[in-house]
């Protein structure tokens, strides 16, 4: 085996190497986002739920959960008639700026 074919079985190794790191990486970002998208999901769910079982406030002060750090929760009480409250509930993941919203009708 000669220099030239040591130094091109180096390159070609090298060249793989590099595609599957960034693939992993790659696939580590997919998880990642996927994850602070189900974390968002279940906590915009968990606040509507806690919003549900509340006691029906007609000035829409009602009670944020606890989230975990990374995470945003916001609620916004838009009324429809006397007696019925649209509640949008927002979650934005704070590295990335997403928001994910749900909302819900609460009669009094």
């Amino acid at each position: 085996m000669t220099l030239v074919e040591v130094l091109l079985a180096i390159a070609i190794l090298a060249i793989v190497g590099v595609a599957f790191l960034m693939a992993l990486g790659g696939g580590l970002m997919g998880t990642i986002v996927a994850d602070e998208r189900t974390v968002a999901e279940s906590l915009a769910r968990s606040q509507l739920e806690a919003i549900k079982t509340a006691q029906y406030d007609a000035t829409g002060d009602y009670e944020l959960i606890n989230r975990p750090p990374g995470y945003d929760i916001s609620i916004s009480i838009g009324s429809v008639n006397t007696g019925l409250q649209k509640i949008t509930v927002t979650v934005t993941i704070e590295r990335t700026q997403k928001k994910l919203q749900v909302e819900t009708y609460k009669a009094r």
